[in-house]
């Protein structure tokens, strides 16, 4: 578990934000320091902050300072918002207490995550087909706003009908608790998959458990290119109908039997703000930078994706820290180890196709999921990719310009 304490300690910390030389030290923190105030401050009131205005006569340093810090604050504030916003998750009974909502007869919990628990259940009136059912933590007769985002996620996933998205069956209320019922994935998600790769060569086809998938192992390079294209292609058949993920994740791409990927998750999409930014949703692990600027179009999807199969290809993720601020000022700098640096295994071709989705400009990177998509098929086909391999020096003089 992260400790929450981190995003307290930011303001008296300033994340590490020293001064640059030549300015009085102490005196130059006191005022970086007064204007990250009123910077959170700001944020906390819902508006966006004129960063001239904030700073106006202290000077162009200070100014830039205050310009570089202020993603971050945004960032953390927005963390701690969606970490009360959530915070019914954890009163969630651990023990849920009943057995069944609306039609559906749950069986167990096959998983919790941080806007919902999903149970494996039996659905009563159709065949007493076997699906999965996830519950929303909060109570219809406690908030209003939770029920207005459980119903434009229901109607956003209702219309998505694409063979790599999981279906939604149906979505109601039963005592005070919002659900949708959907297909089980019996595969479990990428990230339990990943999980498993330390310990197993390889799965195994008689092994049901979740997260165990026929044929999977950690040099599955194919197997990874292949679940990248699938994926890319539930991806650029939302961006088609304006819907952005805003949350592609390993725990949000689920995999079959035959280990076909499906993508869950749509609803959280993240919305506009009154200035047209997009607000701050989603796990920032696997977030593009451009994401704590307000920025999110379908290039950010594209960047999640590349992340997601970053830890696929080196079973570990491209940013981590368990201090948020020091994991979002990692992203903005982008300090990213291409994937074959850390396993020299990885075909030179799709080091180069993760390396090129997750690359920090967006405008270096695919300009779409079906450019994604396409050059993974080059892959899987033998066919030259349209990505270029970085050098090694390349890839250590881009990180070293960058600290």
């Amino acid at each position: 578990m992260t400790d929450d304490s981190s995003a307290e300690t930011f303001e008296a910390d300033l994340a590490g934000f020293g001064l640059r030389s030549g300015s009085d030290p102490d005196h130059g923190r006191d005022d970086l320091e007064r204007l990250a105030s009123a910077l959170t401050d700001r944020v906390r009131a819902g508006e966006t902050p004129d960063i001239p205005e904030l700073a106006a006569g202290q000077g162009e340093p200070l100014e830039a300072r205050l310009r570089e810090l202020a993603p971050v604050v945004e960032a953390l504030e927005r963390w701690k918002v969606h970490k009360d916003a959530t915070s019914d998750l954890g009163a969630f009974p651990q023990t849920f207490p009943l057995r069944r909502l609306g039609d559906c007869r749950l069986v167990r919990e096959i998983g919790r995550g941080g806007n919902g628990i999903v149970f494996e259940a039996v659905h009563g009136l159709t065949w007493f087909r076997t699906v999965a059912v996830k519950v929303y933590p909060w109570r219809a007769d406690s908030h209003g706003r939770p029920a207005s985002r459980f119903l434009e996620e229901a109607a956003t996933l209702s219309r998505l009908q694409h063979r790599h998205i999981i279906p939604i069956y149906s979505f109601a209320t039963d005592r005070g608790y919002f659900f949708y019922v959907m297909r089980l994935a019996q595969g479990g998600s990428v990230d339990r998959v990943i999980s498993h790769f330390p310990s197993k060569k390889s799965t195994d086809r008689t092994d049901a458990q979740p997260g165990h998938v026929p044929g999977l192992s950690r040099d599955s390079w194919r197997a990874f290119a292949t679940i990248g294209l699938q994926v890319a292609g539930a991806l650029e058949y939302a961006h088609a109908r304006g819907v952005i993920h805003g949350d592609v994740k390993p725990a949000n791409v689920l995999l079959d039997a035959q280990g076909q990927a499906l993508v869950t998750d749509f609803g959280a999409s993240p919305p506009t703000d009154a200035d047209n930014r997009r607000t701050l949703t989603g796990t920032y692990r696997y977030m593009a930078p451009e994401r704590f600027d307000g920025v999110c179009d379908a290039r950010s999807d594209v960047y999640s994706l590349g992340a997601t199969l970053y830890e696929l290809l080196v079973s570990s993720p491209a940013f981590d820290s368990p201090q948020h601020d020091q994991l979002v000022a990692r992203i903005r700098r982008h300090d990213l180890i291409a994937p074959k640096l850390v396993r020299p295994d990885i075909p030179p071709d799709l080091d180069a196709i993760v390396s090129k989705a997750m690359a920090r400009d967006p405008t270096d990177r695919y300009r779409s999921a079906g450019e994604l998509s396409a050059d993974l098929l080059n892959y899987l086909n033998g066919r030259k990719v349209a990505a270029r391999p970085r050098s090694k020096f390349t890839w250590l003089f881009g990180r070293e310009r960058r600290s």
